[in-house]
């Protein structure tokens, strides 16, 4: 036993001596080689009497790239891990992707993957390279998925068939026409819709409305299809006495108003309680 107290690593004594370790630092497969011309009988851990030179043996770290980098979702991306292997190194014998959002993490033999992302937030997309030799290495990157944007649901009742058309063309919204009781084609209008007017949805949402004969439709209010027909029509929330009752209605003239149901000049009937 050296002085040191330290124990003897390898007795070569050979030129180009070569001892494989563990330095203990988490590199391992780690090459202590013993340039040509170096002599003695034992090594006591004093690294400096024989000037060995260390060699890593660990794969270079991925790059993983991803397109595209954001999205709405479903969000569909494509991933790829690249990698530039130095000459003499060991080959890539397996690649895995991680997508962050807790999908399964499969092994595969090629550097190419796609995943669909349903849920909106950030996600780090991490590719792990694995080489022949069983070592591996890592590297992420973080993509980002928005929510859909949402569109106001446009108030139909009323507007004419072709107005109702382009209004929901607008609002980017698909539209279906029901036709009742119509005889002047294509004219008419909005008596009812299937969404509520105000109501957020997303782009591209089918909006179901119903067109009856134009004249069943008063053309002096809008968002309610009042019947010219009848003598007097009164505010459901009012102290009128009917014959027929209305909720809320645009006036876009208050000067022809011939049911007195914008009486303070604002544009709109019975909309006040």
């Amino acid at each position: 036993m050296p002085e040191s107290g330290v124990p003897p690593l390898e007795s070569a004594g050979r030129d180009g001596a070569e001892l494989n370790v563990d330095r203990g630092l988490g590199e391992r497969g780690a090459t202590i080689s013993y340039p040509p011309g170096s002599t003695g009988g034992r090594m006591y851990g004093d690294l400096h009497t024989v000037a060995p030179t260390a060699t890593i043996a660990l794969p270079p770290p991925p790059v993983v790239q991803v397109s595209p980098g954001a999205g709405l979702v479903p969000f569909t991306i494509a991933a790829h891990a690249a990698v530039s292997l130095d000459d003499g190194a060991a080959p890539i014998d397996a690649y895995s992707f991680d997508f962050g959002d807790a999908s399964a993490i499969t092994s595969q033999a090629i550097p190419d993957a796609t995943h669909t992302y349903s849920t909106v937030g950030w996600f780090n997309i991490t590719a792990t390279v694995t080489d022949t030799n069983g070592l591996s290495s890592a590297t992420s990157v973080a993509v980002r998925v928005h929510a859909k944007p949402s569109t106001i649901v446009p108030d139909l009742v009323g507007l004419s068939t072709k107005g109702a058309k382009y209004t929901l063309k607008d609002a980017d919204l698909k539209g279906r026409r029901l036709v009742k009781v119509l005889f002047d084609w294509p004219e008419g209008a909005v008596y009812s819709q299937s969404l509520r007017p105000g109501k957020l949805v997303s782009p591209g949402t089918r909006v179901t409305y119903t067109i009856v004969d134009w004249p069943r439709c008063h053309p002096a209010y809008k968002g309610a299809c009042l019947d010219p027909h009848v003598t007097d029509y009164d505010c459901i929330n009012g102290e009128g006495d009917g014959p027929e009752f209305t909720g809320r209605v645009r006036v876009p003239d208050p000067s022809n108003d011939p049911y007195d149901l914008d009486r303070d000049g604002d544009g709109f009937g019975c909309d006040t309680a």
